[in-house]
């Protein structure tokens, strides 16, 4: 029993391994770096340019302002409760 959980974890951790071991080899390459920044980042080449798309519900909330009532943590956390 306890033999078999061992082998089930270390494939496992030769799975995540391997994975990892994927991932670091992208990255040797400039091709995967760019992809990596593009994805994390949202960077973009000199002469590219983005299209950002609004949903209309997130055009109709209000962000809370420093001069309406209540903290400054109230108001965070009623705006964070806004967008569920």
């Amino acid at each position: 029993m306890k033999n078999e959980e061992v082998t089930r974890e270390m494939e496992e951790l030769l799975r995540k391994k391997e994975g990892l071991e994927s991932n670091i080899n992208r990255l040797k390459v400039p091709e995967g770096i760019e992809k990596e920044l593009r994805e994390k980042f949202q960077l973009k080449k000199p002469g590219e340019e983005f299209v950002v798309i609004v949903d209309e519900k997130s055009l109709e909330m209000d962000v809370p302002s420093a001069g309406q009532g209540g903290s400054l943590l109230e108001k965070t956390w009623n705006f964070i409760k806004s967008l569920w």
